[in-house]
């Protein structure tokens, strides 16, 4: 379950560490290996990096942060990390998901959020799964990472291979709105030992998405 320590946030599993600074940034979910080796970047959304955390909270399974608008992202914003149980029959390490919650109270608004995920290795394969990709990224010689999101929440989504490492690049919420509205979208992570085939990467998406929303505030 996740340990919330004031503004910083953890869980950890025998073989993988990870951890969220919720207090500033953008709020990131940071994947160590059980020795502290760095293997992983998800969900950098450098669009709230400025938004005042008002509220932090462990609530069961789920860790829930909620920031004020700022200047140059004027919505309030709700962040849920979910630690999931699938009913598949996949077993991985552990899974997680992130809901994104934007609350757009004016009109003619664009509440785009870019979502970076990095890792340190730069091979993958992706495979479809609901109508988009689920990229399938080795992360060490015993951890495999399947990062995905769907296309309704996601339309648009990019790799790119640099000597750094992979990196992964998606939009949240990229289309106007003439209205305030509350937008939510969603991304998923699954953690496995060894390598992933690809009949047990497209199942393991689709039993995230079956997976149970998180309660919103």
């Amino acid at each position: 379950m996740w340990q919330l320590n004031g503004e910083s946030a953890s869980f950890n599993t025998s073989s993988l560490l990870f951890h969220v600074n919720l207090a500033s940034g953008d709020r990131s979910l940071l994947v160590q290996a059980a020795d502290a080796v760095h293997l992983a970047e998800l969900w950098t959304m450098p669009a709230i990096s400025k938004q005042r955390l008002i509220d932090c909270y462990v609530r069961g399974r789920d860790l829930v942060c909620v920031l004020e608008p700022s200047k140059t992202f004027p919505f309030y914003t709700e962040l849920y990390w979910t630690l999931r149980d699938l009913d598949g029959e996949s077993n991985p390490i552990v899974t997680v998901s992130l809901q994104v919650s934007v609350r757009t109270d004016l009109l003619d608004t664009h509440p785009a959020i870019e979502v970076i995920s990095r890792g340190v290795r730069r091979s993958h394969s992706a495979v479809e799964v609901a109508g988009g990709p689920a990229y399938v990224v080795p992360l060490g010689e015993q951890v495999t990472l399947i990062d995905f999101a769907t296309p309704e929440d996601c339309a648009t989504q990019s790799v790119g291979e640099a000597k750094e490492g992979l990196t992964l690049k998606r939009m949240l919420f990229d289309h106007f709105l003439e209205k305030g509205v509350i937008r939510r979208g969603r991304l998923f992570a699954a953690f496995f030992h060894d390598d992933v085939e690809t009949s047990l990467a497209v199942d393991t998406c689709r039993d995230m998405l079956a997976a149970e929303l998180p309660l919103t505030t």
